[in-house]
């Protein structure tokens, strides 16, 4: 009996801890993808973090303020996470923004990692430039379900 009401003891606890969740990705410790677009004649950065427990969050760049949006799928998040290590962020030396400029960061901690293009030094890195079209494609898919701004 008494190892039974343990047992269960353990297990909420495991469960409570592994569904944590985060009010803004300023206190996520772990690994997360930071992607979006600015520039223009009014200079807006919108931004976008996916965090590895999939919760999804939006920074609206003039406002300054940052919303949390509907949850991506953890296996979802976890092909993206996959995704974005192999399109090695960390090693890439590229930075090239124009008027209008896209962007993807890996971020962990205080450690930042970015690509930046849109000017017109050359060819984007395509790993860098299909991940972002692929979590760009989530934010429009909810845009059109208007669960997003």
């Amino acid at each position: 009996m008494i190892r039974t009401f343990l047992l269960m003891i353990i297990c909420c606890f495991f469960s409570f801890f592994s569904c944590k969740t985060y009010d803004s990705p300023d206190n996520y410790p772990e690994r997360q993808i930071v992607f979006g677009s600015g520039g223009g004649f009014t200079g807006k950065v919108q931004s976008y973090t996916l965090l590895e427990n999939g919760q999804l969050f939006h920074h609206n760049g003039i406002s300054n303020t940052t919303k949390e949006l509907e949850k991506i799928d953890k296996t979802k998040a976890k092909d993206l996470f996959n995704k974005l290590s192999k399109a090695d962020i960390e090693n890439t030396k590229y930075d090239d923004p124009g008027n209008m400029y896209y962007f993807v960061k890996s971020k962990k901690g205080t450690k930042e990692h970015s690509v930046t293009w849109g000017g017109q030094k050359g060819k984007t890195p395509e790993a860098c430039n299909q991940l972002y079209k692929e979590l760009m494609s989530i934010i429009n898919e909810r845009k059109m379900k208007g669960k997003t701004q």
